[in-house]
């Protein structure tokens, strides 16, 4: 649009007299010499010149109006808006209108547009003001690129090293003994395409100087404009038409980038690893598993001495939180599992050292033991829990086994629980009263594709903390 508007203000302003463009229509033959104009606005005829069409344009919504004479307006619609570019890098921005000067000099004014040779306009009628710069397009917002989908986690190595997450940029280290550290990278997310930026407005055309009063112009050739496919022509007289293209269409900006695909993880569930205080859980499927930072091997467990008063009650049977609250806390140690026979007579309970076994005494001490009891497989699982004297088992916080009372060694069989594969809470609680006859045994039965066909002691490959 700044190329028609300069082109414009060429041809108006000169209408009346055409050997200010000898350079792009052929002249017409001179009519005798003109008197003084009076006014350089409307300059006056000359005695014997016959005046040109007198146009000009006005800006309307959409477009210019050019008025020659008394002929009807002729529309200039502006340059079509560029189709929208589809999703991706951003649109160009438009050119900027090219800056124009006037410079008066001799017997007219030149107009200088960037490097352009000047172009020179004589004295006369008052240039017409320069059209606005037509505004640039506006690139089209890019899309965002497709998430790349989450690798599917690893199948469940076999028991025995233990093992500790860490979570690390893009992902998860899985660290087991002295191997080097597994990556578990995150499915990568899709790049998000980039916002095409705004096209910068063009500049606003120069408004031509006010024409210097000169002498009469020679008769030129009546023009009119017609619009025509692409543009309008310009006829002078018996001249060509000149042709005027319609604004170009914007370019249609580049499709953007496909965000990149996750890499494909190990066959099995898919899981995620996902930082919070303290570790990191683990969510597979529906099952989610908490891992402790600085995750070991064991249970831990915490030695308290207990008052003989909340075991040896009328109804004989015990209140656990009653029973630690009265008690008095002594030391925490680990165990790797839970495999004492019924005994009698025992004076070191295995797992304790001496120290901490006199530190006890051999009656009236309780055990409150926690961590994390890892699934091999899901389905369906047994516990058996023995004991002498009282004890309770716990998973998820949901009681399996209670046998709260003082007694010689006894078995008691859960039901079958549901359970997923990974690692759930675990607390186990145990006491011994009166003598020195001790026993405390936990078993496990679930499913035969994971060799847990019959009742066996549970692994210390089982238990973390």
């Amino acid at each position: 649009m700044k190329y028609l508007a300069l082109t414009m203000l060429f041809i108006l302003a000169g209408c009346g007299d055409t050997s200010n463009f000898s350079s792009t229509l052929p002249s017409p033959s001179p009519g005798p010499q003109g008197v003084a104009g009076i006014d350089g606005t409307d300059g006056t005829n000359g005695t014997n010149g016959i005046n040109g069409t007198n146009c000009t344009a006005t800006q309307v919504t959409g477009g210019a109006n050019i008025v020659c004479g008394s002929n009807a307006p002729i529309f200039l619609a502006n340059g079509a808006t560029g189709a929208t570019g589809a999703t991706g890098a951003a649109g160009q921005n438009g050119s900027n209108g090219t800056s124009c000067s006037a410079t008066p000099v001799s017997g007219g004014i030149d107009i200088n547009c960037g490097s352009n040779a000047p172009i020179f306009l004589a004295n006369g009628a008052t240039g017409a003001t320069g059209a606005t710069g037509a505004t640039g397009k506006t690139g089209a917002t890019g899309a965002t690129g497709a998430t790349g989908a989450n690798g599917t986690n690893g199948t469940n190595g076999t028991n025995g090293t233990s093992c500790s997450a860490v979570p690390v940029s893009g992902g998860v280290d899985i660290n087991c003994g002295s191997n080097a550290p597994i990556f578990l990278a995150n499915g990568a997310t899709g790049a998000t395409g980039q916002t095409g930026a705004t096209g910068q407005t063009g500049q606003t055309g120069a408004t031509g100087a006010q024409g210097i009063q000169g002498i009469q112009g020679s008769a030129g050739s009546s023009c009119s404009a017609v619009s025509v496919l692409g543009g309008v022509d310009i006829d002078c007289g018996s001249n060509a038409p000149i042709f005027l293209a319609n604004g170009a269409t914007g370019a249609t900006g580049q499709t953007g980038a496909t965000g990149a695909t996750g890499a494909q993880g190990l066959a099995g569930t898919s899981c995620s690893a996902v930082a919070t205080t303290g570790g990191v859980n683990i969510v597979c499927g529906s099952s989610t598993v908490f891992l402790a930072s600085g995750i070991s091997q064991g249970i831990v467990c915490d030695a308290y001495t207990i008052l003989s008063k909340d075991w040896s009650n009328n109804s004989n049977s015990v209140n656990w939180g009653t029973m630690l609250n009265d008690g008095t806390y002594i030391f925490t140690t680990t165990f790797a599992n839970f495999n004492v026979p019924n005994q009698s007579n025992l004076t070191l309970f295995p797992g304790f050292t001496t120290a901490q076994q006199s530190s006890l005494g051999n009656t009236n001490w309780a055990l409150d033991c926690y961590g994390f009891l890892n699934i091999p497989e899901t389905g369906n699982y047994t516990f058996q829990l023995g004991s002498d004297d009282g004890s309770e088992l716990a998973i998820d916080d949901s009681v399996l086994i209670d046998m709260n009372q003082a007694q010689s060694f006894t078995s008691s069989t859960s039901s079958a629980t549901m359970l997923f594969s990974g690692q759930h809470n675990f607390n186990l609680l145990y006491f011994q009263g009166p003598a020195n006859n001790v026993g405390l045994t936990l078993q496990w039965k679930g499913p035969s594709s994971a060799g847990l066909s019959t009742m066996s002691i549970i692994p210390a490959s089982a238990f973390t903390n």
